[in-house]
């Protein structure tokens, strides 16, 4: 499956790890103790005036003055169920006001496998491709802008920012290539983020052995230079993961974290641009989301498309 364009917008609004750990009622000693011990300064946030709809007609804007092609089919990802006034749907008001979307016929959402739902929407892409669709738009993104900052918090664990990207796909040869999906649920985490602590404590303490399953289903080379961009949950699970398996720190790409935050499901692709830009022929694109799912694919360039 070809990467045939790329979109990403993130806000330039920011809410700093300090007001979203206090919103919960911690102190302001326990949100610096949060912020040093997992990396975050601040997190994206959308204007709070902002849809849905609105957020995304930035992508749109972007892919539409690269000159992509239109799609016939449209996939709306979200990590977060809480996106938008049910009497007012985003997909309705893109697709009744953004001519990139003019050609769109079929259109879907996925909301289900929480912040690994992007590779879910991968997976049903390559399917479609696979029958009558000839260019796929995946929609990527979570605005928590109108919900309450608290909302941003996952105590002991992440800081929520706001992030948008659109995937133009196709099943033509050469380019960007998506490589097969890799999906899996773990049902012992069913509980997700509602478990109780003992729960998320096992589901956390698992995270690099639930990180190498998915490296391992892609075809990782772990003697390669090839990169990991990976969902931004905080520096401390990264860096024990690094130290568990000797991977060079360097490899996994964590540049947006300090001042974007954990953006639900699209950390990975907001790095895809970094990737389109290096002398990286491959990387590894994944997330482990709450409710044990684990999804990843990798991604591989041309070198000719490198600059």
């Amino acid at each position: 499956m070809r990467l045939a364009s790329f979109a990403k917008f993130v806000p330039e609004g920011r809410k700093t790890v300090a007001e979203i750990v206090t919103s919960s009622g911690a102190s302001a000693a326990e949100a610096k103790a949060f912020g040093r011990l997992f990396g975050f300064d601040r997190v994206a946030v959308t204007d709070n005036t902002a849809s849905v709809a609105d957020t995304f007609h930035h992508v749109l804007d972007t892919m539409m003055a690269a000159d992509a092609a239109l799609p016939d089919t449209l996939i709306y990802v979200h990590g977060n169920p809480a996106q938008y006034d049910m009497t007012a749907h985003p997909v309705d008001a893109l697709l009744a006001s953004h001519p990139m979307l003019a050609q769109v016929q079929d259109w879907f959402e996925m909301d289900q496998q929480n912040c690994s739902t992007l590779f879910w929407g991968l997976d049903a892409a390559q399917r479609l491709l696979e029958g009558d669709a000839r260019r796929v738009l995946v929609l990527a993104g979570d605005n928590l802008s109108q919900m309450p900052v608290d909302d941003r918090y996952a105590p002991g664990v992440t800081a929520i920012g706001d992030a948008y990207v659109g995937l133009m796909l196709d099943a033509e040869k050469g380019g960007t290539q998506i490589g097969d999906i890799f999906l899996k649920t773990h049902s012992d985490f069913y509980a997700g983020r509602f478990g109780t602590a003992r729960q998320s404590a096992s589901f956390n303490a698992t995270h690099g052995d639930l990180v190498r399953e998915i490296l391992d289903a892609t075809d990782f080379d772990a003697d390669s230079t090839a990169p990991i961009l990976p969902h931004n949950v905080n520096r401390l699970s990264w860096t024990q993961f690094s130290r568990e398996t000797g991977m060079d720190r360097d490899r996994i790409w964590l540049d947006l974290l300090p001042d974007v935050g954990h953006c639900y499901t699209v950390d990975a692709a907001t790095m895809i641009d970094r990737f389109m830009t290096s002398v990286e022929q491959s990387a590894h694109l994944l997330s482990v989301g709450q409710g044990g799912f684990l999804g990843g694919c990798k991604i591989t360039k041309e070198m000719a498309t490198c600059k």
